[in-house]
C-alpha cells in the first residue's frame, strides 16, 4: 500500500506491506503532490539487537548518538514481555525512515499511529522550523491559541470552556505542531491527539501560548523570553537522544517564542478565567 499523508503542511509517503483502514490517518490522506519525507514499514523474520543500547523508557531503546554517525536507530520493546517488536533507521533529516517489525507482532500499524509514527514526525518537522508540543490547541475567531502545562492541569478543561463560552473549535486535544513560516507561528492538528479518537487537519495562525496553572483566584501575566523557555521546555518534545538534533529544536523554540506572546495564567476552572485571557488577547 502506498499513501501521501501531509501533516502540518509536510508531505509523508507511507509504503507497506499492510494494508491499513483507519478512519485518523484517512483524515490526513491527501494526493501526492512532492515528497518531503518516506517512511516504510516491512515484515522481517529477525531483527539483530546491537549490543549497546540507551534506554530511555522501558520500551524505546536508542542506539548511542555519534556525531558521524549516517543513520538513527531506535528500538521498540513489547513493555509486557520486553521482547522486541520494532526496529526503526531513520537518515540524518530523517527524511526517509524505515520501520521493520517482528511477524509477531498482530498489528503493525498501530505504532505508526502511536509511537514510532510520533517520534518520526516529531524529528522531521524540526527541518521545517517546528516543534510538537504537549498542549490543547484551539481556534476562535480565526486564530490559534494553545493551552499547555503538565499532565492533569486542566488543558482540555480550558479548551472546553472556550468551546463553551467563545464558540472555539478543537484543533488537537494533546499534541498540536507549531511551525513558524516566513516569520509568523502557525498552529496546526496532527495525527496524533492523546486519549481522543478524533483528530483534525485544522489549521490557524498562532496568537498566543498559554501556560496553567491551578489557582483559587484567576490571575494572569506575560512572560519573559527566558521564563519562557525555562517554562515550555518540559512541554515540548525534545531530541535529548541527539545533540545535533537537540540544538536544532531549541534553536526553534527560541524563534517561536520571539514571535509568539506567551502568558502565564493561574485560573479556576470557569468563565472568568475565559474572560480573562480573551481580555489580554484583544
Amino acid at each position: 500500500m502506498k499513501s501521501t499523508l501531509q501533516i502540518a503542511d509536510i508531505s509523508i509517503t507511507l509504503e507497506t506491506d499492510l494494508k491499513w483502514s483507519d478512519r485518523k490517518l484517512n483524515t490526513f490522506k491527501r494526493r501526492s503532490s512532492g515528497e518531503e519525507m518516506k517512511l516504510t514499514y516491512r515484515r522481517e523474520k529477525e531483527i539483530q539487537i546491537p549490543k549497546e543500547l540507551i534506554v530511555f523508557d522501558d520500551s524505546i531503546r536508542w542506539v548511542p548518538y555519534t556525531g558521524d554517525a549516517e543513520k538513527t536507530e531506535l528500538y521498540l520493546f513489547n513493555r509486557m514481555t520486553d521482547r522486541l517488536s520494532y526496529r526503526m533507521t531513520a537518515d540524518r533529516d530523517w527524511s526517509q525512515v524505515d520501520i521493520s517489525y517482528t511477524p509477531e507482532e498482530k498489528k503493525p500499524a498501530a505504532s505508526f499511529l502511536s509511537t514510532l509514527g510520533e517520534i518520526a514526525f516529531r524529528n522531521r518537522i524540526l527541518r521545517h522550523n517546528g516543534l510538537v508540543i504537549h498542549g490543547a490547541a484551539i481556534e476562535y475567531e480565526g486564530k490559534g491559541l494553545i493551552f499547555s502545562g503538565p499532565s492533569g492541569m486542566g488543558k482540555t478543561t480550558q479548551a472546553n470552556l472556550w468551546r463553551k463560552y467563545k464558540g472555539a473549535v478543537m484543533i488537537n486535544h494533546d499534541r498540536p505542531a507549531i511551525r513558524v513560516i516566513q516569520g509568523s507561528p502557525r498552529v496546526y492538528g496532527t495525527l496524533w491527539n492523546g486519549a481522543s479518537r478524533k483528530c483534525t487537519r485544522k489549521t490557524a495562525d498562532l496568537s498566543a501560548i498559554v501556560l496553567l496553572e491551578q489557582s483559587k483566584e484567576n490571575d494572569i501575566m506575560k512572560l519573559s523570553g527566558e521564563e519562557t523557555l525555562k517554562k515550555l521546555m518540559p512541554r515540548s518534545f525534545l531530541p535529548y537522544n541527539n545533540e545535533q538534533d537537540m540544538k536544532l529544536a531549541l534553536k526553534n523554540l527560541e524563534e517561536i517564542i520571539t514571535v509568539t506572546p506567551v502568558f502565564l495564567l493561574r485560573c479556576r476552572p470557569d468563565r472568568e478565567a475565559v474572560e480573562l485571557l480573551y481580555q489580554c488577547l484583544k
